[in-house]
């Protein structure tokens, strides 16, 4: 399909792909949200918890994967599932609370390859884990079925305090999930 010399291919990988669902309770934790749950087998293929825990993961190739879900204060889980084409897999973890949070975290808003990141000590506290997520090649999977997490990159990149980009300049790849695209097309600058 193509218009003037411009070529578009367009394919349906619908009955390859599968869905995962499900939630990720925090015990002792009203509030769900912000679980980092990633399919370690797919790089960058991630979505972070809403307050209620629930998590959607689209467009996953058929096949065997392990999931992780992790967020800072609870040990991470890991479970494996299987995918199948055309339907959901269902997988509800419950997450374990560990250690003290840190206090008074700060990062500075580094340009270059590093961030410097201060906090308060901690009594008791032995060391903390920093997880840092590679971003430069697509980390949100298809962006439209990650949309509030699109939005809120696209807002950062164009903030003169972060990178300050132009909207204009930027460019959203995507196999075209219609409702967000239309929701895009209003939403953004």
């Amino acid at each position: 399909m193509g218009s003037d010399s411009r070529v578009f291919a367009i394919q349906n990988f619908s009955d390859n792909m599968g869905t995962l669902s499900g939630t990720v309770n925090l015990i002792g934790n009203d509030n769900n949200g912000g679980a980092v749950v990633n399919i370690n087998e797919l790089e960058a293929y991630f979505e972070t918890t809403a307050e209620d825990g629930r998590f959607t993961l689209i467009s996953i190739p058929e096949g065997n994967y392990t999931v992780t879900a992790t967020i800072p204060g609870y040990l991470p889980v890991t479970e494996s599932v299987a995918i199948s084409g055309g339907q959901t897999t269902i997988l509800d973890l419950e997450m374990e609370a560990v250690g003290q949070p840190i206090n008074d975290l700060y990062a500075s808003q580094g340009a270059y390859d590093y961030v410097e990141l201060t906090w308060s000590e901690q009594d008791g506290a032995t060391g903390y884990n920093i997880y840092r997520k590679n971003t430069p090649n697509a980390p949100f999977g298809e962006p439209l079925a990650n949309y509030d997490h699109l939005m809120r990159s696209l807002d950062t990149l164009t903030q003169e305090w972060a990178l300050g980009w132009s909207p204009t300049r930027i460019t959203v790849s995507t196999c075209g999930l219609i409702p967000n695209l239309k929701r895009f097309l209003v939403e953004s600058k």
